[in-house]
């Protein structure tokens, strides 16, 4: 099975960091499932000894960089793909990934993680961007059952609605898409600040139950003190009447 192991890399972190966002398991019948990941297992076979050396897990030849040892593992260990039942190259999914727009995830020393800085310093790839043509785009209807596969629906419309053609290249609109989740986010934000108002007024509401009933209870204790003092001093003073000289 043919598969290009750079663009396999890209969307492996991409798809990382929106599982991560969105939670849960993904099905089996997803193609975004760990599981089926064809060149995974390759991947965790490759071990960087230092800056210019790597190592084949597999049968121990070591190697100056990582494209040597990649090219190694498509000659030598190309069937060897783990306990992949369900076989998906994630690179055919970098048409609805946008992997072009960050090439720095080619590199496994990258690959790692997605973080500010490589969005930041990241250029589109014209090596990686996948060709289209506007009258024949269908990649948002594909994105949309890829996407309802693998259980992302509330996603599916954001992230799918944002693909465009332009230039007779596939792109993901990050502006779009960050608008559209804004939206999706407001109802929700709504929702809490709501909540919020709404816990502080009841905790006004028995403040103001506590406070009053503590101001009676303190007043009637008071006039019941008050009261039991008027008794013993005019107790007294009939006493003191009563005595003879």
């Amino acid at each position: 099975m043919s598969c290009n192991r750079e663009l396999s890399r890209i969307a492996r972190v991409l798809l990382r960091e929106m599982s991560s966002e969105i939670g849960g398991q993904l099905p089996q019948e997803c193609v975004f499932n760990p599981e089926r990941d064809v060149l995974l297992y390759q991947e965790r076979q490759k071990k960087a000894l230092r800056l210019n050396l790597w190592k084949c897990r597999l049968c121990g030849k070591k190697f100056v960089s990582e494209y040597f040892l990649d090219e190694h593992l498509d000659r030598k260990h190309s069937s060897e793909t783990g306990n992949v039942t369900q076989p998906y190259c994630l690179a055919d999914a970098c048409d609805i990934l946008d992997c072009a727009s960050l090439p720095s995830l080619a590199r496994t020393a990258f690959a790692k993680r997605l973080d500010e800085s490589i969005t930041r310093k990241s250029k589109r790839s014209a090596r990686f961007a996948k060709s289209c043509n506007p009258a024949k785009f269908m990649e948002p209807e594909i994105c949309r059952r890829v996407f309802t596969d693998c259980g992302w629906h509330e996603h599916s419309e954001h992230h799918c609605q944002a693909l465009r053609c332009t230039g007779g290249r596939i792109i993901l609109d990050h502006q779009a898409l960050r608008l559209s989740v804004k939206k999706l986010s407001q109802p929700i934000l709504g929702q809490t600040k709501g909540f919020l108002i709404l816990l502080y007024i009841g905790f006004l509401v028995l403040y103001y139950f506590f406070y009053v009933s503590y101001r009676i209870g303190a007043f009637a204790s008071s006039s019941f003190d008050e009261q039991a003092r008027l008794n013993h001093n005019q107790n007294q003073k009939r006493k003191r009447s009563h005595r003879p000289d």
